[in-house]
């Protein structure tokens, strides 16, 4: 691990001085004579030397596995570690698809030809291993890219030689209580909202906050992950099936859709003056594309269980023409009743929850992991 730790430290080290390279000859734009051709000298050393330390750096370990499994080639390889250099001295903002090419290429016909590294099938975006920060961006060259939380941290963790000494994150561990739980989904709802507002209009306001702008990709990434993280901690947790949210799942076997669409509008009853959502802006809150924003409309239906059932009311006093997706929808009081543990009014049981609410799901990105 030490000689391939030096090894990633002398990759990070000749990122850093392309980098410096790269702005000295920007700030030397259109110059000419023997100071242009020193440091196109200088660019073609440090590359040649980068190309002979990067298989020593990603042999082995978690960083060989991820070589090997995607087949990804030197530039490859280059791309990964000089966005990882970005990152830890830039922040996650990331570089355009300009600058890495020109990284790797002088001429500007090369940086067409080489373009593919960074589009959609090249091997580092089917991999996970970057993603593109603009949803919709279609060119290469103005588009940013950065490296996934996941695949950033991985690589922290290899360098820093903690992947083998089992210094890993902390284990997940069990929920201590429903609420618990239900706190956790509404973290969860935080990522299906940021990622409605990336791909559609919201009216609805935003109660949980994420900081920051992550792409599309990430937003996806992140979601999984949170659904793999409840799973397994409610796994671990005695009696889990006992916890309100998870009966009514059961009771009315009901879908994720069904369940985030539950949880947001427990969390808008919580902590809002006005306890409902538009139908239209929940289903952009389950669709993943414009496809899929079509299929949900049967979840809101008269004939869904969500509405058949009495879970979800939709009120239609300020609809417009009759149109499901403008009517109003809000949970039925038995349910906010059910999920907060209250024999009581709805009214009455949200004072003490809204503290453990704005305390709990203040500051979301990302989710902190459990401890």
């Amino acid at each position: 691990m030490a000689a391939k730790t030096r090894g990633f430290r002398r990759v990070l080290d000749l990122c850093d001085q392309l980098s410096e390279i790269r702005d000295r000859m920007g700030r030397r734009k259109g110059a000419s004579g023997e100071a242009a051709e020193g440091l196109l000298n200088q660019r073609r050393d440090k590359l040649g030397e980068l190309w002979g330390e990067l298989p020593a750096a990603f042999a082995g370990g978690s960083l060989g596995e991820l070589k090997d499994r995607f087949e990804l080639s030197s530039q490859d390889l280059f791309v990964i570690a000089l966005l990882l250099s970005h990152r830890i001295r830039k922040g996650d903002r990331g570089l355009s698809g300009r600058a890495v090419l020109s990284m790797i290429h002088e001429s500007v016909y090369d940086m067409v030809r080489g373009m593919e590294i960074l589009g959609p099938e090249g091997s580092l975006r089917r991999a996970g291993v970057i993603v593109v920060c603009e949803p919709y961006g279609s060119d290469v060259f103005e588009s940013t890219f950065r490296l996934t939380d996941g695949i950033f941290y991985l690589l922290l963790d290899e360098i820093g030689g903690r992947a083998s000494s089992g210094e890993r994150s902390p284990a997940l561990k069990p929920f201590s209580a429903p609420r618990e739980h239900l706190l956790e989904m509404g973290r969860l709802t935080a990522l299906y909202r940021k990622r409605a507002v990336t791909l559609f209009p919201v009216e609805a306001q935003d109660f949980f906050n994420l900081e920051g702008e992550p792409a599309l990709d990430e937003i996806e990434y992140r979601i999984d992950a949170g659904w793999d993280d409840i799973d397994q901690r409610l796994l671990l947790t005695p009696r889990y099936e006992e916890y309100p949210l998870i009966r009514l799942e059961r009771t009315y076997r009901l879908s994720r859709e069904e369940m985030i669409i539950v949880v947001s509008l427990f969390f808008v009853e919580l902590v809002s003056p006005a306890p409902y959502l538009v139908v239209g802006d929940l289903l952009k809150l389950v669709s993943r594309d414009e496809s899929e924003l079509m299929a949900v409309r049967r979840l809101l239906a008269e004939e869904s269980t969500l509405v058949r059932a009495g879970i979800v009311v939709l009120d239609e006093e300020h609809g417009v023409h009759q149109k499901i997706t403008t009517f109003d929808a809000y949970l039925a009081d038995w349910v906010v009743e059910r999920l907060t543990g209250s024999t009581r009014g709805s009214r009455e049981i949200t004072s003490d929850m809204q503290i453990d609410v704005h305390e709990y799901l203040k500051g979301l990105s990302p989710p902190a992991p459990s401890e």
